[in-house]
């Protein structure tokens, strides 16, 4: 039966005739090791057929029974029935009508006493953890064992509502059995004598004797006037009189009856109980009441009378701040008039929603283990944390109100976050619940210094990868109808307010790969919960983008939840086998472990994808002999060794690349329920891998709150190249620090508040945070290269081969810089001389420019830098001819000059020793300077005509230069300039 069943049957009951008492809890046992016993009895009149109850036990303020016990047999009237663990000792199964093997509670679990789905009995507060234990008056849940008063004779039949042990039991030593199988006692007994008669207590006058208030709160946390009634005559500083609030008022005595000692309290509460006497902040009134302990506060209770004395001085406020230096400080002003002087942040909304009550500190409080390491360091954490704590109270014992902080009243719109801060206001401390507590008397004001945001805070890189707890996305039997289930939503119309909320936060991470926690573990199949997920998700999208990893079974492990992989298929596509493992330590507690590889499309890198889910830590273990998982009180809770044995086991996992593809780069994300510095962690982080967020922002990150302390539960973890090229990453602040009544659930909401807390987007989706990263896409990459080159190269001439590595074919490549244009690049990569190139040595001997490459997909690398270092090489003679033409008719005569030819010399110091003709001396002659045609040229047999040039200077350094003189044919043009002649001679003749 899940809480919000039992709920449900509660407000009947409430509704309905009180029923007779029938089946009771009448004894609890919780002892040494597994000696746990619980005795039931029948206090009607008739036998009771026990095959129709059941016992369920619900851990650590879940919701959902761990376990349930079917009773069995017939109980007489009067009769009692013990059930009991089968693993205790033999004195005590002795006594059972019934054993049972499964797991049984500890000092903080909830029981609860069922007739089919109707709630007789209850046991502890379903849906709530206290820690260890309730403890109240004396009277604790763990270790001991409690007897129900024989005054108590009907059943808590709302396993909701808040427990007191102190109430309704009676506290004996730990493992005392000596009543299981008695109902108190039940035997002949002596015949009671009478009691006698009490006096009447005299109220008296205002101005009459009365006790002072330092009197009964004493030094120490217990009142040493406890039991006894008396008068007691101060200031009404506060009054919570009627029927919605505390059915009481406090009271402050004036400044000359108080007694200076720091170390008491001169106010106290009063629990007058609807008495029906106005007591008016300000006035002096006069009391006369029993001084009681209530949940650990010391109070004036069964009220006697009250008088009202007139109007009192003003009661001056005593200023606190936080921390305090020890608890014995505030429980010095226990009952009296605070006012908290400085700004205070908000560090727990959890109960907000059902009692308007908010904890406050000097700053947000982290996880001991998340900033300390587990032992004394985190112990020290723990400690600290206890001294910076006060409960923002309303003044009212109602739950579940329409309107609570801030005001003018929370809605979805109008949020009220862990992180926020409050402005300094005056109150009155109280205690209760184990806490102490501040009662504004005036509105608090709040001020939004940890807002919202739309999307996480991310703006660089070129791809996300993510992980989201979708808090148990039950969608009934995938028809719309099969509600409730195990898990999640009850109702068809809280699973589609689930749906629009997770679906809005998947749509505004904008991610393109991620894990999923807490998905129904119910197969592939359309009807499944991911199916559901995903074509919401595409509907949101308006295009087919989204797709699963479908893992080819009915279910991956045998836990009602499982961990899933989503992914937007025109980004990312599936690389590899989809694999998973259930074998030990992911047979139970850790859930199955899951993992694919996958392509990013753009830049083709490969990456491995791993989502975890490790064991939690409640559900302590019950074999007490298991000392490396039970909480040894290092911060780390139950089940660590568990946790660690998981890392451990998934780095070999991996290591064997189950999916089937060879990369370095892993992406591991999801819930490890161990905080930053913890175990698990750590062995992660010296298995290799990076945990991003603690790289990137240190420790004082967080993705939960729980007790009002923040911590990392959620975890994102890289590997290989890619941790290199992360670019951003975050925890998107939309659940844990969002008051919890903004979900989707609409138990103890009236139509009022269902209208006012809920919206569609992404806030409260869940009760973790997303874990959102961005990554640089892995570019091409074009070494730094240093080439050798001969000074004056040709163009054309090879330099060498560009190295790149990509895995995407490149498309492209850019030169850039001063001497970018005296190369080139081939296709292939091969750099070359441009034409026109300036290679001289004695100019530049390195010389330097930039090289970038595209790939076909659009990715430019990183600029390289390419060198080209040249060789000296002998200075040559520079050659010149002067007057050389380009074309020469073949009707010039033997004789004629070409050009006239000179050198100079380059070298240092060097003279030109020779210039002689080395090619084309059929034709030509070169002396003393001038090169002439020495025989008549054809240019029907010779059309062009070609010879070199050769210098040579006095150190021996020769150039050779070569040239080509086109023939023409020169009758052609003998021809035509006679016929332009004539032509002329004509044209002069005629205007003269």
């Amino acid at each position: 039966m899940s809480i919000k069943n039992l709920c449900a049957v509660a407000v009947a009951l409430a509704l309905s005739q009180q029923l007779q008492a029938e089946l009771l809890i009448s004894e609890y046992l919780e002892g040494s090791s597994n000696n746990k016993a619980i005795e039931l009895v029948n206090l009607g009149s008739q036998s009771l057929d026990l095959s129709q109850y059941k016992l369920q036990m619900f851990f650590n303020g879940n919701t959902t029974a761990a376990a349930t016990i079917n009773l069995t047999g017939t109980l007489a009237p009067g009769a009692v029935y013990v059930i009991a663990n089968n693993n205790a000792v033999a004195a005590l199964k002795d006594k059972a009508q019934l054993l049972n093997s499964s797991s049984w509670y500890n000092g903080d679990d909830a029981l609860v006493l069922s007739k089919g789905e109707l709630v007789i009995d209850s046991f502890g507060q379903v849906g709530f953890d206290p820690g260890s234990a309730w403890n109240s008056g004396g009277v604790s849940t763990l270790d001991k064992t409690l007897r129900r008063k024989a005054s108590i004779t009907q059943g808590d039949s709302n396993p909701a509502d808040l427990f007191d042990p102190s109430l309704e039991y009676e506290q004996f030593a730990q493992d005392d059995f000596s009543d299981i199988g008695f109902y108190n006692g039940s035997g002949p007994t002596d015949p009671e004598e009478p009691e006698p008669e009490e006096p009447v207590y005299v109220h008296g006058q205002c101005g009459d004797v009365a006790t002072f208030i330092s009197a009964i709160q004493g030094e120490t946390d217990e009142s040493p006037l406890k039991g006894q009634t008396l008068s007691v005559e101060a200031v009404v500083t506060a009054s919570y009189q009627d029927n919605s609030g505390l059915k009481g008022f406090f009271i402050q005595e004036e400044m000359a009856d108080q007694d200076q000692n720091p170390l008491t309290s001169e106010g106290v509460f009063v629990y007058d109980n609807l008495f029906g006497k106005a007591a008016s902040v300000g006035d002096k009134v006069r009391v006369s009441a029993v001084v009681e302990e209530s949940f650990g506060q010391t109070q004036l209770a069964k009220l006697l009378d009250l008088t009202d004395c007139g109007e009192g001085e003003d009661i001056a406020a005593v200023a606190v701040t936080l921390p305090v230096s020890s608890l014995s400080q505030l429980e010095a002003l226990e009952g009296m008039k605070v006012r908290l002087t400085e700004r205070l942040t908000v560090t727990d909304n959890y109960g907000l929603g059902r009692y308007n009550e908010l904890t406050l500190s000097s700053e947000r409080l982290y996880q001991p283990t998340q900033i300390a390491l587990p032992g004394d360091a985190a112990k020290a954490v723990m400690a600290a944390n206890s001294l910076n704590k006060l409960v923002l109270d309303d003044g009212s014992n109602l739950q579940n109100k329409d309107q609570v902080y801030p005001a003018p009243g929370l809605s979805a719109s109008n949020t009220l976050r862990v992180g926020d801060e409050v402005l300094p206001f005056d109150a009155v401390l109280g205690y209760g619940f184990s806490k102490y507590r501040v009662h504004p008397l005036t509105e608090p004001v709040f001020i939004s210094s940890n807002p919202r945001t739309e999307q996480p805070a991310i703006s660089k890189g070129d791809y996300r990868i993510a992980s989201i707890n979708v808090l148990n996305y039950f969608n009934g039997d995938g028809t719309g109808i099969g509600f409730p289930t195990s898990r999640g939503a009850s109702t068809a119309v809280e699973f589609a307010k689930q749906r629009s909320k997770i679906i809005a936060a998947i749509a505004a991470m904008n991610a393109d790969l991620i894990g999923l926690l807490e998905m129904e573990n119910d197969g592939f199949s359309e009807q499944s919960a991911l199916a559901d997920l995903v074509r919401g998700l595409n509907e949101e999208a308006g295009a087919d983008v989204w797709a699963f990893v479908d893992f080819a079974m009915p279910q991956v492990g045998t836990d009602a939840i499982t961990s899933a992989i989503i992914y937007r298929k025109d980004k990312v596509t599936q690389a590899g086998l989809a694999a998973v493992t259930t074998a030990v330590p992911f047979d139970y507690g850790n859930r199955a472990l899951i993992s694919q590889s996958f392509k990013v499309e753009q830049s083709a890198e490969l990456l491995n994808f791993t989502v975890v889910h490790l064991r939690s830590k409640g559900s302590c273990p019950s074999n007490k002999s298991d000392l490396a998982n039970l909480d040894s009180g290092d911060g780390q809770g139950c089940w660590n060794a568990v946790r660690l044995q998981a890392v451990q086991a998934m780095h070999n996992w991996l290591a064997g690349h189950p999916t089937g593809v060879e990369t370095d780069n892993s992406v591991i994300v999801g819930d490890f329920n161990a905080y930053m510095l913890e175990d698990p962690i750590r062995a992660m982080n010296d298995a290799g891998y990076v945990q991003l967020s603690q790289q990137a922002h240190g420790n004082k990150v967080s993705s939960y709150q729980f007790n009002g302390e923040s911590g990392s539960l959620d975890h994102v973890f890289a590997a290989g190249d890619i941790r290199s090229r992360v670019a951003e990453v975050t925890e998107w602040a939309i659940n844990a620090d969002e008051p919890a009544i903004l979900d989707y659930n609409e138990e103890y909401k009236s139509d009022i508040a269902k209208a006012n807390f809920y919206a569609p987007g992404p806030f409260r989706s869940s009760d973790h945070d997303p874990m959102v990263m961005s990554v640089h896409f892995a570019k091409p990459v074009v070494q730094d290269q240093l080439f050798m080159l001969d000074e004056q190269a040709a163009a054309g001439t090879v330099v060498g081969q560009i190295v790149t590595s990509s895995a995407v074919a490149i498309a492209h490549y850019q030169l850039s810089g001063e001497q970018a244009a005296w190369f080139n690049i081939s296709s292939t990569g091969q750099l070359m001389v441009a034409a026109g190139a300036d290679l001289d040595f004695e100019s530049r001997q390195v010389l330097r420019f930039d090289l970038t490459v595209q790939t076909e997909s659009g990715l430019v690398s990183e600029p390289a830098t390419i060198e080209v270092q040249l060789n000296d090489l002998p200075e040559l003679p520079v050659v010149t001819l002067e007057g050389l033409a380009t074309v020469i008719s073949d009707q010039s005569k033997p004789g004629t000059v070409l050009a006239t030819v000179t050198a100079q010399a380059t070298g240092n110091n060097a003279v030109i020793e020779k210039i002689q003709l080395v090619e084309g001396d059929k034709y030509l002659v070169l002396k003393n300077g001038q090169l002439t045609l020495k025989k008549k040229l054809n240019a029907k047999h010779q059309p062009e005509l070609r010879f070199s040039i050769k210098a040579t200077d006095s150190l021996g350094v020769s150039t050779s230069v070569s040239y080509v003189i086109e023939v023409k044919d020169g009758k052609s043009n003998t021809v035509l300039q006679w016929v332009i002649s004539v032509i002329n001679k004509v044209l002069g003749w005629l205007f003269g």
